[in-house]
């Protein structure tokens, strides 16, 4: 039977920062449940669209980000399964 691989793996194969927003990288392990994790861009995101809901799909920065984003991911699983065969 396969088994999945855990956190660490799973946050390794990906980019560098969901490891540093998971791991303890001075450890290697996972953060300990209850860490504060600080995500500003993240915040200022939520706060640009509490100000105005339109902000999420057009005229903003966060659109723009979004659409960066998923281009990105998109490439990155073709670049995975093609090189599974």
């Amino acid at each position: 039977m396969k088994t999945r691989p855990g956190i660490a793996h799973a946050a390794r194969s990906g980019n560098g920062k969901l490891y540093s927003l998971l791991m303890d990288e001075t450890r290697g392990t996972p953060k300990k449940a209850g860490t504060v994790i600080r995500r500003p861009d993240y915040a200022r995101a939520l706060d640009l669209i509490a100000q105005d809901p339109q902000n999420f799909y057009t005229g903003s920065d966060i659109s723009d980000d979004i659409s960066a984003a998923v281009c990105a991911c998109r490439y990155q699983i073709i670049a995975v399964l093609q090189s599974r065969g």
